[in-house]
């Protein structure tokens, strides 16, 4: 009479693993900017058999929700149990990101659930060096000097005669809602009886004023704006002064 003990027998199909996979957990992002951010995940269990192992693991990450879509980014060969992280650049702002993390194993790719990420917000080029056009330019013709704008092949220059002004202005409203802070990278040439200075809104702030550079060029000037609204430039109150922008831009 032949007895057959189960127990082996269930031992013996799993012997050398192959049948199971690992499980792999899709943990919470971390570290999300506008270009970047981090892809976590944990093995939590290598799988069943008598030697299971996890081969590689990593992510899937982009802008699909079928993660089979999207890029393969592998982390590390031979990982054990615990966590791994993957830093994804070269994002897009203000975009939707889905990662799913994977582990391959004796039995095949395991893969966590698909969460979805939002990027910061990009900063926003409000003017750069050569526009030709987005502004329009208003002036006070005081006395026989006249003052000017242009958008030129290298800068925005704003000219201003004595006692008169120039002001430069978006011809659409710029949202600065989700942005903390704007740049502004000039150079300035004259006398020093002058304000020169920046509009975004609600927020105005001194780039020069008189002879102090309020606000020297590439300087972070603290906005807050509840609105869309259009942003501008202003030169006043000057003796023959000229200011040159090369760069405008907002920051969140």
């Amino acid at each position: 009479m032949c007895i057959r003990d189960s127990n082996m027998f269930a031992q013996s199909i799993n012997f050398g693993g192959g049948l199971g996979l690992a499980t792999v957990v899709t943990d919470a992002t971390t570290n999300v900017q506008a270009t970047t951010l981090t892809a976590n995940g944990t093995i939590s269990d290598l799988g069943p058999g008598n030697f299971p192992e996890v081969d590689q693991v990593g992510f899937y990450i982009g802008t699909s929700s079928n993660y089979a879509n999207n890029t393969r980014h592998v982390v590390n060969n031979g990982q054990g149990l615990g966590a791994f992280s993957y830093n994804a650049t070269g994002l897009t702002g203000s975009t939707t990101y889905y990662i799913t993390a994977f582990a391959v194993g004796n039995g095949g790719e395991s893969r966590g659930i698909t969460i979805a990420e939002g990027t910061g917000t990009a900063s926003l080029s409000i003017y750069s060096a050569g526009d030709q056009s987005g502004w329009t330019f208003s002036v006070c013709n005081c006395g026989s000097a006249n003052g000017y704008g242009s958008l030129g092949a290298t800068s925005m220059e704003l000219y201003a005669p004595w006692w008169g002004g120039t002001t430069a202005t978006t011809t659409t409203a710029i949202d600065l809602t989700s942005y903390s802070y704007v740049e502004v990278d000039y150079s300035y040439a004259g006398q020093s009886y002058s304000t020169f200075g920046i509009s975004t809104g609600s927020t105005w702030a001194a780039l020069m004023y008189w002879y102090t550079a309020t606000n020297p060029s590439g300087s972070q000037i603290t906005i807050n704006e509840s609105s869309p609204a259009a942003v501008s430039l202003s030169l006043g109150n000057a003796n023959q002064n000229r200011a040159y922008v090369t760069r405008i831009e907002a920051f969140p």
